[in-house]
């Protein structure tokens, strides 16, 4: 099947249109925890947000979404050491030497950050134009915030509806 990109482009609004239907009607719910079926919408979202920001095509996509869920998969390590490491933080009576070794951890997780991000930024271009590269660094953080603000909204509705049934 060819897609055209003037059809991959109506696709690809219709899948975002879908996933934020999708995400508001899971989020009029009561409260719970982020589990997988939620994770994943989050996931087809965030899939549907850069194919449309980004325009890239069934072509590009073929061998694109495979390098950047490699990518993502590599930096969940460094999210997690990054929450360990804010943990560690918290701990009341911080010696002056582990405060030390806490913050050599935090450039060190930084690094690791960055050279993944490197490394992925020219798998990138092989698949991308480098205009398009640019667009999926943009798409990555209007999508970051787009997805906190509705999460902000849905607590926002549910606090004001938890205080209307009282």
């Amino acid at each position: 099947m060819n897609l055209t990109p003037e059809t991959m482009k109506k696709l690809s609004a219709i899948l975002l249109m879908l996933a934020f239907f999708s995400a508001s009607a899971f989020a009029q719910g009561p409260p719970k925890p982020l589990n997988h079926d939620h994770h994943e919408k989050i996931e087809s979202m965030r899939i549907a947000f850069i194919t449309d920001k980004v325009e890239i095509s069934s072509d590009q996509a073929k061998v694109f979404w495979p390098i950047y869920n490699e990518m993502q998969d590599e930096m969940k390590s460094v999210r997690e050491d990054f929450k360990k490491l804010m943990k560690a933080w918290r701990k009341e009576d911080l010696k002056d030497s582990e405060a030390k070794k806490l913050l050599e951890d935090k450039f060190k997780i930084e690094q690791k950050k960055l050279d993944i991000e490197k490394k992925y930024h020219s798998k990138f271009l092989s698949v991308l134009s480098p205009v398009q590269v640019g667009k999926l660094y943009l798409a990555e953080e209007q999508f970051k915030r787009e997805l906190i603000s509705k999460m902000r909204d849905r607590d926002h509705d549910r606090n004001r509806e938890r205080g209307r049934s009282r």
